[in-house]
Parts: structure tokens; C-alpha cells; sequence
């Protein structure tokens, strides 16, 4: 990936209004600890990358820039229902609490069928 397509996939993770004052993002919190083991990351990522059009490569934490290296089930503060988002290695060992993810990333329902 060149650096103009990595600036282009972080201002689209990162959007700021013009005054630069709030980001558009939202709450995503971990739903169970159980499927938190490795080969269940990495099956979420797989599922996220296969009902996503979203062509990002990163962690969707609003400040990070690292890879996508698994898939969360996640739910957010305010809908009802189970999501899916890509995260780094370190954000998604980390999912303990509440993470903050632009409300540019796209979420994937985790109750689609292969």
C-alpha cells in the first residue's frame, strides 16, 4: 500500500469535523471473554473481511494505525445487536472495556450466514 493510499484509509478511519474539535466515532465493548481465544480472532476477521466493503487494513481504535490482525464480536453503546470490527493484536487482547471506533469504519452484523 502506497503512503497516499495509507493517509487515504486513515482520514477515512479519522474523519474531523473542519474545527478539528470532535471526532465522529463510537463505543464498542466486548461481548464475552470466551470467544476471545486466537483461532476465534482470527475467524471474526476472516467473516469481517468477507461481509465488508470497507477497504481498511488498520485497527478501527480511533488512534491507531496499526494492521488489522483479528476480527472482535462486539456490541456499541447505543444499538442493540452484535458487531464485528477489525482490530490490531494489541486492541483486541486488550478488549476489556470500552474502545473508542470511528463511525467511518464499517460494522459488520455477526448474524450474516456463510
Amino acid at each position: 500500500m502506497t503512503v497516499t493510499e495509507n493517509l487515504d484509509v486513515f482520514f477515512r478511519c479519522n474523519t474531523l469535523n473542519v474545527n478539528n474539535k470532535s471526532e465522529n466515532k463510537m463505543i464498542v465493548t466486548n461481548v464475552s471473554e470466551e470467544l476471545k481465544t486466537e483461532k476465534a480472532k482470527k475467524n471474526w476477521l476472516e467473516y469481517w473481511r468477507h461481509f465488508s466493503s470497507d477497504g481498511n487494513d488498520f485497527c478501527c481504535e480511533t488512534n491507531c494505525l496499526n494492521p488489522q490482525d483479528h476480527g472482535a464480536l462486539v456490541k456499541k453503546s447505543d444499538i442493540e445487536g452484535l458487531y464485528v470490527v477489525p482490530l490490531c493484536k494489541a486492541h483486541s487482547d486488550n478488549l476489556n472495556k470500552q474502545i473508542e471506533v470511528s463511525d467511518k469504519v464499517e460494522i459488520v452484523r455477526a448474524d450474516y450466514t456463510l
